[in-house]
């Protein structure tokens, strides 16, 4: 499928009841990683301000760099995020996250479509 072509499919995939900012960020996450980009993701400097973002090794230390980004981050940092990782491998990290603000988990929760009793931290009380 082409580019136009994935991104008229993920246009027309209908979110209900979902927020614009919600629904803008579906839309540049899944149109990202559908077209396989697999580029090392650069984020703003705001996610890693105390350390140095580059000698992160990207695969063993994923749950740290995901949540940094969602915690952290803005929308472009959020692209880079899925269009690195995937769908599939945020779901499985952000579950785990042990803190978190309450606006990030109902965002998350919303746009992952995961419950939020499903999260580490919602279970802990361990939301700020």
């Amino acid at each position: 499928m082409n580019r136009a072509g994935t991104l008229k499919k993920i246009l027309t995939t209908n979110h209900t009841n979902q927020s614009p900012r919600i629904e803008e960020s579906r839309v540049l996450v899944r149109y990202t990683h559908e077209l396989g980009v697999r580029k090392p993701p650069v984020f703003s400097k705001g996610c890693f301000w105390d350390m140095d973002y580059e000698k992160l090794d990207l695969e063993n230390s994923k749950n740290f760099i995901i949540t940094r980004v969602v915690s952290h981050g803005g929308s472009s940092d959020e692209i880079e995020l899925f269009a690195y990782y995937g769908w599939e491998t945020i779901k499985e990290e952000v579950v785990k996250i042990r803190y978190l603000n309450k606006k990030i988990l109902n965002y998350l929760s919303l746009l992952l479509d995961i419950n939020k009793e499903n999260f580490r931290c919602y279970k802990n009380g361990s939301i700020y």
